[in-house]
């Protein structure tokens, strides 16, 4: 016989301000520090309604919650784990809110915090990105997301030793002005992982098939969208249906139908080119796509280089 093992932890009985590494021992949660010098190392308790000060010169609260784990910084926080017995975890879910477009879950399957082999998860954002900073802002919503070895593309019965969080964005993080994340709870279930399923009775021969539905549709920059760039190395990338993890990417550059603007840079400029429609389908992704994928979000990326350019703009219009 196996048992589940469920470890919960909430923060509305903590004292406000920064976690020690004992602070969760009574609801079942070991806090693990690596050589990250990061602080607070494990977030900070803060009042959703008395709020708290970002930068020195925003007000910030929430609404809906009586007290959250706050990261207040662009960076990886320490690891959370279950303190044994039992070690390893099957399942994490969280509540949490942010105004970053995303932040980044890590789940680790062994001790260390090795970052190749570690399990991926983006949490986006609940709240619009808060730039330029306001003088006082308002968490007003929240997400709840649940992580298994299913999610990781890992095989069934696989576990998790801990998890962290990377509090900031890959690439450029141009134009973000607030770095933060609030969390209200989360639940481990450790011990044994929950058996499959046996298999179901065969079901009755299926009906003669129906005819196939028209291919569906790709996302088109083209008859409704056009582009016009004076960056020489600006695109458009797209993630594949259903791709919670955002694994599968497909990016196309743009060509530019401006020169290149150059140092000094004008204190005017007027974009004269014909805007060029662009079309991508699976087909035109690295590898070819199979028939029949689809997209279900997009985003425009920005390649500094070292071309000189001053102007790196993309306008998208119909």
């Amino acid at each position: 016989m196996s048992f589940v093992h469920q470890r919960i932890a909430t923060f509305t009985s903590l004292p406000v301000g920064a976690l020690t590494s004992s602070s969760l021992s009574a609801q079942g949660i070991e806090l693990s520090a690596g050589s990250n010098p990061v602080s607070p190392a494990w977030g900070e308790v803060v009042d959703c309604a008395a709020g708290w000060s970002y930068g020195g010169g925003s007000t910030m609260t929430a609404a809906g919650c009586t007290q959250a784990l706050r990261f207040p910084y662009d960076d990886f926080s320490e690891s959370f784990r279950p303190a044994s017995p039992p070690i390893m975890f099957w399942s994490l879910s969280l509540t949490y809110r942010t105004t970053l477009p995303y932040v980044t879950l890590y789940l680790y399957p062994t001790s260390g915090q090795g970052n190749a082999n570690a399990c991926k998860v983006r949490l986006n954002r609940t709240e619009p990105i808060a730039s330029p900073r306001p003088p006082a802002f308002v968490y007003s919503a929240s997400n709840s997301v649940t992580v298994t070895a299913s999610e990781c593309g890992w095989g069934a019965g696989s576990t998790f030793f801990s998890f962290s969080f990377y509090v900031g964005v890959e690439g450029s993080s141009a134009g973000i002005d607030v770095f933060e994340l609030l969390l209200e709870s989360f639940t481990l279930e450790a011990g044994a992982a929950p058996s499959p399923s046996p298999p179901s009775p065969a079901p009755p021969s299926p009906e003669p098939p129906s005819p196939a539905p028209p291919s569906p549709q790709p996302l088109v920059f083209g008859s409704s969208r056009t582009i016009n760039t004076t960056a020489p190395n600006v695109g458009v990338g797209f993630y594949q249906t259903g791709d919670t993890n955002y694994n599968n990417k497909c990016e196309k550059t743009l060509d530019r139908t401006e020169p290149i603007v150059t140092e000094p840079a004008p204190a005017s400029f007027t974009y004269t080119a014909p805007p060029k429609t662009v079309t991508v389908t699976p087909a035109d992704c690295v590898g070819g796509w199979p028939p029949g994928s689809t997209f279900d979000n997009f985003y425009i990326f920005t390649t500094l280089s070292d071309a000189g350019a001053v102007l790196w703009n993309l306008m998208i219009g119909k």
